[in-house]
C-alpha cells in the first residue's frame, strides 16, 4: 500500500458482549470507500474468528491484534468491552498498523474515547469516530452519530472538539445499497397473509426468542412469520426450531437478504440498531423491544415520535404482553399508513454515500 491517501484503517470489534451492528454499519461504509478507489483494512480484536471471517467474505483485509483479557470483560459496562485498557489496545494498534501508510483512521467502539485518540493521533492524519452514546469525550475530525434523538443536533457539543465536521440524524444512516435500490421498486404484490419479520439483532436473544416463539403458533393462521434469530447455540437454536415445528414459521439463524426480508414484510418486530434505519428506508412499520440499557433513550424518543410502537425491556416482557399486543395488531389502520411517509422521509438510502464524500472533501483540509 503505497498511496497514503487511498488507505483507510477501520478500528471496529464484534463479540458475543458487543454485538454485530458496529461491524456491519462500518462494512457498509467501507464498501462505500471502496467504489472511490480507496484501500480497505480492518483491524480487530480476534474475539470470535466467524467475524473475521465476515469480513474477509467482503474481500476486505483484517489484521487482528492480540488477545484481549476475557474475564475483565463486563457486559453491562462498554467501557470495559476492549478486555484491557485503551493504551495498551492503542500500542497494540500502533504495532500492528506500523507498516502501514494510511490517511485516515474509522472508529466505530463504545470503549474508546479521546485517550485512545490522542495517543494514535501522531500516526494518523485524520481521525473519523462513529458514536451513539455521546458518554464520552472524543478528539476526532469528523463525528457521525446517525440516530434521531431530540437533541441530535447539539448533545455532542461538550464532547468534541470545536474544529470537528459533525455528521448528525438518520440523513447519515449507514445502509448497504440494496436498500437504496428496493426503496425505488414498485410496490410488491400484497400476499394473502401479511408478513411479519422477526429480528432482535445479530446475537440472538434467547430468553425473549423463546417468549416470541411460544406465542406465534396461535396467529400462524394469519400472519406469514419469518424469525431470524441471530448468532446463537446450536442447543438454544434447535430449542426455538423446535418449538416452532409444523407452525408454518419460517425460522433461521442467518441471512444474506435480509433488506429483500425487510422490503417483503408488511410489519416488524425488532431492536434498536441500525435495523431501525434500515426499516425507516423500506416504510416498514415496527414494534420495537429494548435489549440493552443504552437503548432506552433512542426507543423512547422514536417512540414518543411516533416512529414505532415499543413493546418495553425484554427481560420484563412477558408472554401475556406479546400475544396482547398481536391480537390487537391492526395493519390497516391509518396510524401506519401515516407513519410510512413519516419514517421513509427521514430516511432516503444515501447515507453512506453523503459520509463517503465528507470523507473524500476532507482528505486534503
Amino acid at each position: 500500500m503505497r498511496y497514503k491517501e487511498k488507505n483507510i484503517v477501520f478500528r471496529v470489534d464484534a463479540a458475543n458482549h458487543i454485538g454485530t451492528g458496529h461491524l456491519q454499519r462500518c462494512i457498509t461504509l467501507a464498501k462505500e470507500l471502496q467504489k472511490t478507489g480507496y484501500q480497505i483494512i480492518f483491524v480487530m480484536i480476534p474475539f470470535d474468528l466467524s467475524f473475521i471471517n465476515l469480513v474477509k467474505k467482503e474481500s476486505i483485509n483484517v489484521i487482528t491484534m492480540s488477545a484481549p483479557l476475557l474475564e475483565s470483560i463486563k457486559t453491562d459496562d462498554s467501557a470495559t468491552w476492549l478486555g484491557r485498557t485503551q493504551e495498551d489496545d492503542a500500542k497494540d494498534f500502533l504495532a500492528v498498523t506500523r507498516h502501514i501508510d494510511f490517511s485516515w483512521c474509522i472508529v466505530d467502539h463504545y470503549s474508546i474515547d479521546y485517550k485512545w485518540q490522542k495517543l494514535v493521533r501522531k500516526n494518523i492524519s485524520k481521525i473519523f469516530v462513529i458514536d451513539d452514546l455521546a458518554n464520552r469525550k472524543h478528539e476526532c475530525d469528523i463525528l457521525l452519530d446517525q440516530n434521531y434523538w431530540s437533541n441530535f443536533l447539539t448533545r455532542y457539543d461538550p464532547l468534541i472538539n470545536n474544529n470537528c465536521l459533525r455528521l448528525l440524524g438518520p440523513k447519515y444512516s449507514l445502509l448497504r445499497d440494496e436498500f437504496k435500490t428496493l426503496r425505488a421498486t414498485e410496490n410488491r404484490e400484497k400476499t394473502e397473509l401479511r408478513n411479519i419479520l422477526i429480528n432482535f439483532g445479530g446475537i440472538g436473544n434467547y430468553v425473549l426468542l423463546e417468549k416470541v416463539a411460544t406465542v406465534l403458533p396461535q396467529f400462524s393462521h394469519k400472519y406469514n412469520f419469518t424469525i431470524i434469530t441471530g448468532k446463537m447455540t446450536t442447543s438454544s437454536f434447535d430449542v426455538i426450531k423446535n418449538k416452532l415445528a409444523s407452525t408454518g414459521v419460517n425460522v433461521t439463524e442467518t441471512t444474506s437478504n435480509m433488506a429483500k426480508l425487510m422490503f417483503e414484510s408488511d410489519y416488524a418486530f425488532g431492536a434498536c440498531g441500525s435495523t431501525v434505519w434500515e426499516r425507516f428506508c423500506l416504510g416498514v412499520n415496527s414494534a420495537l423491544v429494548e435489549v440493552a440499557d443504552n437503548q432506552h433513550e433512542l426507543l423512547g424518543f422514536l417512540a414518543h415520535k411516533s416512529l414505532v410502537d415499543y413493546l418495553g425491556k425484554a427481560s420484563e416482557l412477558s408472554y401475556e404482553q406479546i400475544q396482547s399486543f398481536i391480537e390487537t395488531l391492526n395493519l390497516d389502520s391509518i396510524i401506519y399508513s401515516e407513519r410510512k411517509t413519516r419514517i421513509m422521509s427521514l430516511v432516503d438510502g444515501e447515507g453512506a454515500t453523503r459520509v463517503a464524500s465528507k470523507i473524500k472533501e476532507l482528505q486534503y483540509v
